[in-house]
């Protein structure tokens, strides 16, 4: 079976001084189904201190959402910085502590679309970064 998307890193995650990491990441159609092409309806910076990093399992603090004027386009490369789990510049920015900690990264991204009455979410490969 087909993907809907392909989400993939582009680059490296870079951890910044300020507490935060940035990524830049990449979204294509997964298939050419015409049943499939519906614009991306939302894309999460996934963040956890565990490697089961997703939809299932993230920090509620220090992953970033993006939906309506936030989505990227499909295609081409974006930027993802973390902190922002109410919605990019939604609230306040959140900031990781000020103490070294790993954390694993993982970028997901559905389309309105669902199966079995379920929001299904494409996946990046998991990057696992450490903080200052």
């Amino acid at each position: 079976m087909e993907p809907f998307l392909r989400v993939e890193f582009v680059g490296e995650p870079v951890v910044n001084n300020d507490g935060t990491a940035t990524i830049q990441a990449r979204i294509e159609r997964g298939t050419a189904h015409a049943d499939y092409q519906q614009a991306l309806a939302e894309v999460w910076l996934f963040v956890s201190e565990t490697q089961y990093v997703g939809d299932f399992s993230y920090s509620p603090v220090f992953s970033t959402r993006l939906t309506g004027g936030s989505l990227p386009v499909i295609g081409e490369t974006f930027s993802i910085t973390t902190g922002w789990p109410q919605g990019l510049g939604t609230g306040s920015q959140r900031f990781f502590p000020d103490f070294s900690r790993k954390y694993f990264l993982r970028v997901g991204a559905r389309i309105d679309k669902q199966v079995n009455s379920t929001n299904v979410y494409n996946y990046s490969t998991v990057k696992e970064i450490t903080t200052p």
